[in-house]
């Protein structure tokens, strides 16, 4: 819209309003109100902090209570936009399509003075003012004619722009002509045609109306249909006479008939014009119905209310209302002040009028009928609105006026009553006013002693109406009171958009449906908008209006249908400073909802609105400058998005000042949102945009970038470091899936072309680092599109390092030791390119060694991602490796003699040296795979990581070694992987059986697929399949169904061999350099400006090679164009933007639902929180009698279907997680033994899962499972009483061991969780232990262990995040400080009491300095490690060993079970008591040494509880040699962390718990609970009795 709304009933020119405005008035409030106000409703703020994300590191706090890790948004929707929220964002158009403008009209009136109509009786007395002129008074000639110039001035009131012509009694031949000579002037424009008929007989039922033969002694009718032919279209009709039905409803009879004609004969209509049914007409009356004739109103009644509402509005109240005392009829028409001044009394009276009719328009019509009628044109809009109050008024008089389009009844809407008081509050003041209007009569001058006397003018100040201030608390009331709340569908709700011009796709039948919708919008949004154009009310309207539109994008469609939009627009003129942080927080939300409105903030350069406020060198002067900030940066990076003249408008501003005011951010800002969006702004800058990725890198934007990546600790602030990075390699920040990218960094033709390669690899292989010691997934995701926008670009590059892998694999699994030479393929090609390169140079020679070998890593980083625990990541991955791979398949490597491309893949072995490098101790090569610095789990690069990982490679286990290749580094093996994948594409007779497993088959091949993220977009795209159209590449097939499509496009969509003579001519190392020329080609082609001349340098990079344009050629029949026949993959799409943009899309002032009152997560976490308290009292009461207790009463059993492993309970609800040796994992509830869920981990085989937590217990939990191959992966979801359905779902996963050590007895992964702390202690079969942090999702500290085997167990300090304590298989005992800066620094003790492998370490109950340990042989020790000279107490628990140790958080008392080394058939399990540490003698100073250990001398030590249980064991226990898995464990014993009572899992399969009797009081009295029998819960669900007591339960709600 173009136009304002004015207080007098028409659109307002913005400039004018511009030009009125004044600033006397301050704001009612500062806006700027702390978001953490414990009232954030009744002083909202326009911006709060984003609870789902994390600030950066300098603005962390040291406890973040609010935050749970794994639980946050981007885990919970895996970096994707919400469908839900793209269903939310579905609604029709909100600007005007056809907007139209009249520009004539013409004034018909046929009044015939002197006769009257022979059809019409009138009464005595009749109405007789036509035009508010009483034509008795007047001459016939002289009334007729002020009649028709007043008409012409009432219509011109309701839009001055437009040309009226009065035509007073006009004959037929008048009425032709100048209704043709109307429609030639108007051209395309609206007409206004306006008949009263009041002086001529009523239009007959066939349609005619009446005008004057030329002497005026006959009445001539005039057919519709004629006048529709001399008008033409558009035309909007007013007819005032009676029985004007019969005109409205035969208008649209001829109306449809000569529409249905055009269209048979042309189409449409030949001049382009809209159908003659869509004409506007606004009648008086109906068919049936005579014009009301009352004296005390107009006889143009219908005429007076639609151009004269005020007056007719002001006599109809007095008519019908009592009015005050003292004031009479023709005071009414002295109401004094402007129609367009609202400070005046009939302009407020006016402003308030347009309130109402528009309020009444907006609740009671249909949303397209109020933008067409309301929205569409400034005369129809007065027009309607003034129709509102003629249909009010003349239904008192038994008329009804009606209209085309047909409109519901408004005449009694509630608002009406506001109306009528409005009018009572001027009317009681109209005689004060009026006397005071009045100057006061002039007296003779009097002269009283020598003075002059003047007479005081009266004064009145007018009292304004409180309709205003009144329904802006009506509107507050609905914020506060929970108007903008959700609700379910129903009669109070919003209905659905319906709108025939909405093109937007269906969504999908299977897409999640919304439980619940938005209410009902409030009455008051009409009357705010129109408060924006008061000085006196803007900043409250304002703020209410942030309000709205922060409650979603249904609110902000809300706010653009009723046309707010102008009004925004044009206040981003305004230079009042307190309206700042206003307009930027709703114009973030109307560009969020609609992108373009980024056309519109070009016009007159306004976006420099929000540039300006990044300027670090101005004050901003506005609370909360990092929001604000943030909006900004995310309201210039919309106006880029795929929008060039943005680009170029934001580059060219002030010199490019606006990407060093993003540096600038990026750089120093201490808010994660400001550099979030500062990055995602410069990435939309140089999207597809030479010029500012030049100036970008002349700024040092990548470096910047770069060190974001490292030192941030916000995830989303890195993975938008990484967005724009890729964006600057060539991928595509579009939001349409058409553009793909491209282009790479662009032209940099301020730099040479070896600098330009060299910054453009060296920024990437930085990149590509930073990121590997990354746990969020989605930096990881960007990562792979940065990988991918390379691979794009630099094709051959990428070609020649995939066959070097090859060519490496293959060489090293046929060759022995002794034959490793340089002598291979590989070798010999690249010293011979290398020897061929012209330049005498050596350092050039080395520098594109050095490029290769970039390319090298870079791919090698890739087949790290192919493995990643993460779903999409791998997808993501895969579908980049295979298109490489494609590649490689498809290039002159696999047609020429000397390579091993096209030969069938070699079978894997695992006697190569050079490939593998094991450690003495550590065991056969048939272990884990696992490699330094790299994956540890190899899986086919077609597919998605397999468990049968250890197959693909051929079992090998590798550390990093030197290539034979110069300046190359091997991490892993990928021959047999690549070689699978190279027998399907081939054809070849070994396919079927190299062809690695399909993902489905894993270990158990009756398990379900590992658990999937909750919102897994990514899908893969086989290299080979073709899409019919661009659209398909959104719909990719995924690995499995592509897998057969890939094998036949591969074998039918290759080249045809060439000749034997071009396959033998060319080497290798040919190849190599032809692909590498065609590359540096490519370069310097885009490195040329757009006038075809390169930067001045003297030599490009491909003229250092010596190959001609013939080879060229020849080699082009080999396939040298790599890629093009494939399926254009390639570069990536990342949907980063369209998440973060979410952000905009939500709520941010209203609180969370967990921290809203009343809302059901609240209740359920206030139920928790007490409930939780009254646990961790009653653990706590009961722990200090329980060592006293026995603790052999029995609290139930039930059988798993495999045997437990590991096993881990929750703190507070009655969960308990179980796995096998394998990768199943079962979680029951140990009340009633019943299944919550299963699920398998998808760790490869011959792994199993060696670590098991529950974390975030306060709020429900979720589980965190660690693998032997190094992987942690947590999970949600896993209860079904609050998943809602949902099945169990992946919320992260990462490799937290970056270098395994294979071993014959391993401890795989060995985790310890923090909870206060939110910490992730990761260590195991490694030299390392990595100390995670669960917040910002980063490895913040490694130590080095310094031993030479496993790490066994840890137990982290309960007071302090910085110590902890570890075991070791050698039985070494080591306390670590995270605050270390070096490795040994952060060993603080090492004890070496033990001789064998450590089985587990823990804190004593309730101390920071006693330690608990216990090893393999059988000694437990008690430790202070205030006491450097021993232990304080030793005991030999078993003499033939021990299994399993654990000591209980709430208890002094700790249990061991015995080795099954000599008694496989039965264990036993001893539970023991320990003295508290605040009874031992000296307590508050380091505990005494009481033994000996190096003289073995060990305490007695009387077991309070001593059980024998079965192990159904059918054989002796096997050994970790004797079997497949190292990490084998026969029995499984844990204590519950707050219930007295522990748990035991034995090789059959039965979890036996028991523990001590209590009541079911707190305080630990005698009473015993009534046996009432334990069940014995099976697998297939059946239920045993055994005679054993249960306590009593309590509910479990999280």
């Amino acid at each position: 819209m173009s136009r304002w709304e004015s207080p007098s009933g028409s659109w307002e020119d913005p400039d004018e309003f511009s030009r009125r405005r004044d600033h006397s008035e301050p704001s009612e409030s500062d806006v700027h109100t702390s978001h953490s106000s414990s009232d954030g409703l009744s002083q909202p703020s326009i911006s709060a902090p984003s609870f789902a994300l994390v600030r950066s590191e300098e603005t962390l706090p040291e406890v973040i209570s609010f935050q749970k890790p794994w639980l946050q948004k981007r885990h919970l929707t895996n970096g994707n936009p919400s469908p839900i929220q793209a269903r939310h964002n579905r609604f029709h158009q909100w600007r005007l399509q056809d907007k139209l403008k009249t520009g004539n009209g013409a004034i018909v009136v046929c009044l015939n003075l002197d006769v009257d109509p022979p059809d019409v009786v009138k009464t005595q007395p009749c109405a007789v003012l036509e035009g508010w002129i009483d034509p008795r008074k007047l001459g016939s000639a002289k009334a007729l004619e002020a009649i028709g110039k007043n008409l012409c001035q009432q219509f011109q009131s309701l839009n001055t722009r437009i040309r009226y012509k009065p035509f007073l009694d006009p004959s037929i031949d008048e009425t032709r002509r100048f209704c043709v000579n109307l429609r030639k002037t108007a051209k395309d424009e609206r007409l206004c045609f306006y008949y009263n008929g009041h002086g001529v007989p009523k239009p007959t039922s066939s349609g005619e109306l009446w005008v004057f033969n030329r002497t005026y002694s006959q009445y001539i009718p005039v057919s519709l249909y004629d006048l529709q032919t001399w008008l033409g279209s558009p035309v909007v009709y007013v007819w005032d006479c009676s029985a004007a039905g019969n005109l409205v409803k035969n208008f649209i009879k001829y109306a449809k008939k000569r529409d249905e004609e055009a269209m048979a004969r042309h189409g449409g209509n030949i001049d382009g014009s809209p159908p003659h049914s869509q004409a506007i007409q606004l009648a008086a009356c109906l068919a049936n119905e005579t014009l009301p004739m009352a004296p005390s109103m107009p006889a143009d009644m219908f005429t007076s209310c639609l151009t004269s509402p005020i007056e007719m509005a002001l006599q109809f109240y007095f008519l019908h209302q009592n009015p005050p005392p003292g004031v009479t009829l023709e005071m009414l028409h002295e109401v004094p002040g402007d129609l367009k001044d609202r400070r005046t009394p009939l302009g407020e009276l006016n402003w308030i009028f347009t309130a109402v009719t528009d309020t009444i328009a907006w609740t009671f019509f249909p949303r397209p009928i109020f933008k067409r009628l309301f929205r569409q044109d400034l005369l129809v809009a007065a027009l309607f609105r003034n129709f509102l109050l003629a249909e009010r008024v003349m239904r008192n008089y038994h008329c009804t006026p009606h209209t085309i389009p047909p409109l519901p009844s408004t005449a009694t809407h509630p608002l009406w009553a506001a109306w009528d008081r409005s009018l009572e509050d001027i009317i009681k003041q109209l005689p004060e006013l009026i006397k005071a209007a009045k100057p006061p009569k002039q007296e003779p001058l009097q002269l009283m002693e020598g003075i002059p006397f003047v007479p005081t003018p009266y004064r009145y100040e007018y009292k304004s109406s409180s309709f205003f201030t009144d329904h802006l608390t009506a509107f507050e009331h609905w914020m506060s009171r929970g108007g903008g709340a959700l609700t379910k569908p129903g009669p109070w709700s919003m209905p659905p958009t319906e709108d025939p011009e909405d093109t937007a796709p269906p969504l999908e039948d299977d897409a999640p449906q919304p439980d619940l919708v938005p209410r009902k919008s409030p009455a008051q949004l009409p009357i705010l908008l129109q408060l924006l154009l008061s000085q006196a009310h803007r900043m409250r309207a304002l703020k209410l209006l942030c309000q709205f539109v922060d409650l979603g994008p249904w609110a902000v469609h809300l706010v653009l249908e009723i046309g707010i939009y102008p009004y925004v627009q044009k206040l981003l003129l305004s230079p009042q400073g307190d309206l700042k942080p206003l307009l930027i927080f709703i114009w973030s939300r109307l560009i969020a909802f609609d992108k373009t409105c980024q056309v519109d903030l070009l016009r007159e350069q306004q976006f420099t609105y929000f540039a300006t406020i990044l300027d670090y060198s101005t004050p901003v002067g506005i609370a909360q400058t990092f929001e604000h900030r943030a909006m900004c940066a995310f309201i210039l990076a919309s106006l880029c998005r795929d929008h060039p003249p943005g680009q170029a408008a934001c580059l060219a501003w002030n010199k490019g000042a606006l990407l060093d005011f993003y540096l600038y951010h990026i750089s120093n800002s201490d808010d994660f949102l400001v550099k979030q969006w500062c990055c995602l702004a410069v990435a939309q800058l140089w999207d597809a945009k030479d010029d500012a990725k030049e100036l970008g890198i002349e700024q040092g934007v990548p470096k910047q970038l770069l060190v974001l990546l490292k030192v941030d600790a916000s995830c989303e602030v890195r993975a938008a470091a990484l967005y724009a990075l890729a964006i600057f390699y060539g991928a595509s920040g579009s939001a349409s899936p058409e553009v793909k990218g491209g282009g790479g960094t662009g032209r940099m033709s301020s730099l040479s072309e070896k600098a330009h390669l060299k910054v453009e690899l060296e920024s990437a292989v930085e990149a590509v680092r930073a990121t590997r010691m990354d746990a969020s997934p989605i930096v990881r995701k960007e990562a792979v599109i940065l990988i991918s926008a390379l691979a794009n670009e630099w094709r051959g590059y990428f070609t020649v390092a995939a066959w070097l892998y090859w060519e490496e694999e293959r060489q090293g699994s046929r060759k022995s030791s002794s034959q490793l030479t340089l002598d291979d393929i590989a070798n010999r090609a690249l010293d011979e390119w290398t020897s061929n390169i012209r330049t005498p140079d050596p350092e050039m020679k080395r520098q594109h060694r050095k490029f290769l070998n970039k390319f090298f890593l870079l791919l090698i980083y890739l087949y790290d991602l192919v493995a990643d625990p993460h779903t999409e990541v791998s997808t993501m991955a895969t579908t980049v490796l295979d298109f490489i791979v494609a590649m490689l398949l498809e290039s002159p490597f696999s047609r020429i003699q000397g390579t091993t491309v096209r030969g069938p893949p070699a079978p894997p072995t695992s006697s190569n040296p050079r490939t593998r490098k094991v450690s003495a101790p550590l065991g056969p090569t048939n272990g884990p795979i696992s490699r330094q610095g790299s994956m540890t789990s190899v899986t086919s690069p077609t597919f998605q990581p397999a468990p049968q990982s250890s197959q693909l490679a051929g079992g090998l286990s590798q550390q990093p070694t030197r290539s034979s290749f110069p300046g190359l580094m091997r991490t892993s093996s990928f021959a047999s992987a690549l070689g699978s994948l190279a027998g399907l594409a081939m054809g070849t007779q070994s396919a079927s059986n190299t062809a690695p497993p399909s993902p489905s088959q894993s270990q158990h091949s009756d398990i379900e697929p590992p658990p999937t993220p909750a919102l897994n977009l990514a899908q893969y795209v086989s290299p080979y399949s073709r899409p019919a159209s661009p659209e398909s590449f959104t719909t990719p097939m995924s690995p499995s169904s592509a897998r057969s499509h890939s094998i036949q496009s591969a074998t039918n969509g290759r080249r045809p061999q060439s000749g034997t003579q071009l396959s033998s001519k060319y080497s290798p190392a040919v190849v190599v350099t032809a692909l590498v020329t065609r590359d540096l080609m490519r370069l310097s082609e885009r490195r040329r400006s757009q006038d075809n001349n390169s930067p001045d340098e003297s030599r490009c990079l491909w003229e250092d090679f010596a190959i001609d344009a013939k080879t060229l050629d020849d080699l082009e029949d080999l396939g040298l164009d790599v890629g093009s026949n494939l399926n254009q993959t390639l570069p990536l799409k990342s949907k980063l933007y369209d998440w973060c943009l979410e952000y905009y899309k939500e709520p941010q002032m209203r609180q969370l639902d967990e921290d809203e009152p009343g809302s059901l997560p609240y209740t359920r976490q206030v139920w928790r929180r007490n409930r939780d308290s009254e646990i961790l009292e009653t653990a706590a009461i009961r722990g200090h009698t329980a060592p006293q207790r026995s603790w052999s009463h029995p609290h139930g059993s039930w059988r798993l279907p495999f045997s437990p492993a590991r096993m881990a309970f929750h703190q507070f609800d009655s969960h308990a997680a179980f796995s096998d040796e394998g990768s199943h994992v079962i979680v029951s509830d140990w009340r009633t033994g019943a299944q919550l869920c299963s699920f398998n981990n998808g760790n490869p085989k011959d792994t199993s899962v060696t670590s098991l937590h529950f974390v975030d217990e306060e709020v429900g939990g979720a589980i965190v499972a660690g693998s032997s191959d190094g992987v942690v992966r947590i999970y949600n979801n896993y209860d079904p009483c609050y998943n809602e359905g949902n099945p169990v779902q992946l919320v992260s996963g990462f490799r937290a061991l970056s270098t395994m050590s294979p071993a014959t007895r391993g401890a795989g992964i060995v985790t310890e969780w923090n909870q206060m702390w939110n910490r992730l202690l990761c260590a195991g079969d490694s030299v390392s232990i990595y100390d995670w942090d669960a917040i910002t999702e980063r490895c913040v500290t490694v130590i080095e262990t310094e031993e030479n085997c496993p790490l066994t167990s840890m137990a982290s300090n309960p007071y302090s995040r910085r110590t902890f304590v570890a075991g070791f298989g050698n039985g070494a005992i080591k306390v670590y400080d995270t605050r270390a800066s070096s490795s040994s620094g952060a060993c603080l003790q090492n004890r070496r009491e033990h001789r064998s492998w450590v089985a587990n370490v823990k804190y004593q109950t309730g101390a920071s300095k006693q330690v608990l340990s216990a090893s393999v042989d059988g000694t437990v020790n008690l430790w202070d490690l205030r006491n450097l000279e021993g232990v304080v107490s030793s005991w030999e628990v078993f003499a033939d060993g021990l299994a399993s140790f654990d000591v209980h958080p709430a208890a002094d008392v700790f249990i061991a079970s015995s080795s099954l080394s000599r008694s496989w058939r039965n264990q036993t399990v001893l539970l023991h008591p320990l003295p508290r540490h605040d009874k031992l003698p000296g307590s508050h100073r380091p505990l005494p040494m009481r033994s000996n250990v190096d003289n073995t001398a060990h305490e007695q030590l009387t077991p309070i509880t001593a059980e024998t249980f079965p192990t159904g064991l059918a054989s002796p226990s096997r050994t970790p040699g004797q079997t497949p898995n190292i990490h084998f464990a026969p029995s499984v014993l844990a204590f519950h962390p707050t219930e007295m009572m522990y748990a035991l899992g034995t090789a059959d399969g039965i979890v036996r718990l028991a523990g001590c009797r209590f009541s079911s009081g707190k305080q630990g009295a005698d009473e015993e609970v009534p046996d009432s029998g334990a069940l014995l819960h099976t697998s297939n669900g059946k239920a045993e009795q055994l005679p054993s007591k249960s306590p009593v339960s309590f509910p479990t709600m999280r």
